[in-house]
């Protein structure tokens, strides 16, 4: 009803640590936002891996990896925080 359309869906095992296969798939289906629930070391890897591809979507949402700001920021680097949102307490917030 709103006019957003999903163009990828997925779910990986918890265990998993390599995240290329599913950044090259966000990349080909080219996403303006991308909603990713991880826990922080998910999280971290995850964005290397779309990193890796190329891939930088306009907005980022992650569930929360990025509440770890200090550790968050070292693990992807400053440079890649930019559009990334994510769920605090009291709301949304964002780095």
């Amino acid at each position: 009803k709103a006019g957003i359309k999903t163009v990828y869906r997925t779910k990986y095992a918890s265990e998993n640590t390599n995240f290329d296969s599913i950044a090259n798939a966000v990349k080909a289906a080219n996403p303006d936002i991308l909603l990713h629930g991880a826990t922080f070391a998910d999280g971290v890897n995850f964005v290397r891996a779309l990193g890796k591809v190329g891939f930088s979507p306009k907005y980022f949402f992650q569930t929360s990896a990025p509440s770890f700001a200090g550790q968050y920021s070292k693990g992807i680097g400053v440079q890649n925080t930019e559009g990334t949102f994510y769920d605090v307490p009291e709301g949304v917030s964002h780095l």
